[in-house]
């Protein structure tokens, strides 16, 4: 007698547990189930013959405003106004015949007050199921949508940008060339001229010793004018050089350079009785056209305001 209530006793102890594992899996279905109905992206089960929709979530309701019970009435085909019943049978085709587990397209989804929206839709069949159903899974792509064309607009401007950029720099080649040209005429046309006036004022200073003051001292004017306009003439020159065609830099050694300069304006010099100092003038790297320019233009202006 004992011994047979104490099998009874844990006979229904099994009981118990079996319950209790059986409770805690109705449990979790019903929290899945309440989580994919909530969820944002639109869930749908329609038969897989007649395509009405037997199951729809919240999100499916919120999304398209309509009720539970009037989306039970509808197909896919209402929802998809680019589909047509041949169209949408070419698509779940794979699915059928099993040549595809899953289908994934982009469509345009229309609510009840016929605007649309566009959509991605991950489209399976359930053949076990009894009957056979399919389920979409469709999430709203408007942001992506238009994120995708503020970048395909970028892109747009991008090229547009681009091809302004070369035509701005045909248009730099073409100024560059003009500017080439005119480096040439002014170097030809307009130095030589210079030349001449500076070789006969220094060939009067040197020869014309008889000269009255007044007179040396026009002459001077005169030498002065003309190595001024050979200056700007040589600035116009040094801007053309860089406008056109930038020098790459190079090690200039300064003392030189800067003897060179006053070799070169030698004549001046004497005439106005300037001194140039030169002294522990270091090795730079530079554009050697520019900084003959530049120590010429200093000196010149120590001469001219001494």
């Amino acid at each position: 007698m004992l011994a047979g209530i104490a099998r009874i006793h844990i006979y229904f102890r099994e009981i118990n547990k079996a319950e209790k594992e059986r409770c805690q899996t109705e449990n979790l279905l019903v929290r899945f189930g309440r989580i994919l109905d909530n969820s944002f992206n639109e869930i749908y089960v329609f038969n897989a013959e007649t395509f009405k929709f037997t199951q729809v979530n919240v999100g499916a309701c919120r999304n398209l405003k309509y009720s539970m019970k009037e989306l039970t009435h509808l197909t896919p085909l209402d929802l998809k106004p680019e589909f047509s019943k041949e169209t949408f049978e070419e698509l779940i085709s794979p699915l059928k015949t099993g040549q595809k587990p899953m289908v994934i397209f982009e469509t345009l989804h229309k609510r009840k007050d016929e605007t649309l929206y566009p959509v991605e839709i991950r489209l399976q069949l359930m053949k076990d199921e009894s009957p056979p159903v399919f389920i979409a899974i469709v999430q709203n792509i408007a942001k992506r949508k238009n994120d995708k064309e503020m970048l395909m607009n970028y892109a747009r401007e991008l090229e547009r940008s681009n091809k302004e950029l070369e035509r701005s720099n045909k248009e730099l080649e073409r100024s560059n060339k003009e500017l080439e040209e005119f480096a040439f005429i002014a170097s030809h046309d307009l130095q030589e001229p210079l030349r001449k006036i500076t070789t006969s004022g220094d060939y009067l200073l040197d020869k014309a010793k008889n000269l009255d003051k007044h007179s040396r001292k026009y002459i001077n004017r005169m030498q002065k004018s003309a190595y001024r306009m050979k200056y700007f003439i040589e600035d116009l020159l040094s801007l053309a050089r860089v406008a056109s065609k930038p020098a790459p830099f190079e090690l200039v050694n300064l003392e030189k350079m800067v003897k060179t300069v006053c070799e070169d304006m030698g004549n001046l010099i004497h005439s106005t009785q300037g001194v140039v100092n030169i002294k522990n003038l270091p090795a730079i790297e530079g554009d050697k056209n520019q900084l003959y320019q530049l120590f010429m233009n200093i000196i010149l202006n120590a001469l001219k305001y001494k």
